[in-house]
Order: C-alpha cells, then structure tokens, then sequence
C-alpha cells in the first residue's frame, strides 16, 4: 500500500501565528524559539531541525509575528524604523531560518513581519529567499505601506492608488469609499500576498499594476471583503 501511494507529499506552505520579536517567537509562559535558544528557550537551529524534513524544497514558510524579520541591532537592541528599512533584515529570526533551510541547496522562502501591529493584516513583510548569506537575498523588501497606513515612497503611493482605482472599477467595491479601501488593501496585501504566487509580486512595476496581482486579487475579493 505505502509502495502504491510513493511518498508522502511536503509541505509547501507553512504558516505560523503567534507573537514575536527580532530574535525568535514567543508562544506564551515563558517558551520561545529564539536565535541563541538558552533555559526555557528552543534554539532556532533545533526548530528548524524538527521541521524541515517535512518542508518540500520550494516551501514558503510564513511567520505571522511582531519583528520576526527585523533586523537585530549589533548591539543587541532594535533599529530606529527609518535604519531598519535600510538594513535587510540581517541577523533576525527569518534570516537565521532561511540560511538553515537553505544550507543544502533547497530554495525555500521565509516571510517574517518587520514591525509590530496587527498579526495578520500586518503589509509590513519581508522576504528572506535564496542561499544562505547570498548577497541582496535579504533586500527582498515587500513592503508598500511603512509602518502604518502611509505609503513610504512616492511609487509606493501610486501603486496603493492604482490598485485602489482598480477596486473601485469592480462592482463588488464600487460603492466603497476611498479611505475604506486603502484599509482594506493594506490588510489584504499583509494577509495574503504571502500566500500569493511569486508572479504576483511586486504588485507595482514601472508604473502600472502587476496583472497577476490584479488576478489573484479578484480571486480573494470576496473573501477579504466580507472580513474587513
């Protein structure tokens, strides 16, 4: 029977929610996973033990968590915001666990959240892919909202308005106001597009939508709208 069945299928996305910060997660009474494990502390090195072999080689793994891809100051505190967009990420728990899963080759992506907000709606992701230590890996920055409603860049803008436009020429959304869907696109890009199609992304190039964005997009509408 197990011979006719062949191998049990991995998984492809792993997503984990629960609070954190720029070194690890914590789970509640005093258990974290955390970079440098130590007393109640599983180390990251002996999480990531337990879950990769059941992780296919192309996974995602998604952390729904405050600061799990946050960069770690060298001295051991936090960035100001304006430093840490600046930085990558280098150090913090989503780096640690994409250069582990990665070290043989696999060619996994790690999603961890860059500031502290809301767990799911949070836009503020970064991406951590390719091999470990790989040059410009950790500058794969999805980010299109800072740390709040406010776009941090004038392309960041214009893309948040064009999707936007594109929602209010749906008749799903068409008698939504303006302020109610910008809030609505800012949680539907911090839930979703870490489960949407690496084709998806960014959803704003060169001045005009991403057509796979937009279609993933209207695939969810129904659901997200009814949410928020």
């Amino acid at each position: 029977m197990q011979q006719q069945m062949g191998a049990p299928r991995k998984v492809g996305i792993l997503s984990i929610f629960t609070h954190g910060f720029n070194e690890g997660l914590n789970f509640g009474n005093g258990r974290r996973i955390r970079n440098t494990g130590g007393g109640q502390n599983m180390a990251t090195a002996d999480f990531i033990r337990q879950i990769e072999p059941y992780l296919a080689d192309d996974a995602r793994l998604i952390f729904y968590a405050c600061d799990a891809g946050a960069a770690v100051h060298s001295e051991g505190g936090n960035y100001t915001n304006a430093a840490e967009r600046q930085s990558g990420g280098e150090g913090c728990f989503s780096d640690l666990c994409r250069d582990l899963l990665n070290q043989n080759g696999a060619r996994r992506e790690v999603w961890g959240h860059r500031t502290t907000t809301h767990a799911f709606t949070n836009p503020s992701s970064r991406v951590f892919s390719g091999p470990p230590n790989a040059p410009g890996s950790r500058a794969s920055d999805p980010d299109l909202f800072g740390n709040g409603d406010a776009p941090t860049s004038q392309p960041a803008k214009d893309g948040r308005d064009a999707a936007v436009a594109h929602l209010q020429s749906l008749p799903e959304c068409s008698t939504c106001g303006t302020q109610r869907l910008r809030y609505r696109l800012r949680a539907f890009v911090g839930t979703y597009m870490p489960l949407a199609p690496p084709a998806a992304r960014p959803f704003y190039q060169n001045g005009q939508l991403n057509p796979e964005f937009t279609r993933f997009l209207e695939q969810h509408l129904a659901t997200w709208c009814n949410h928020y």
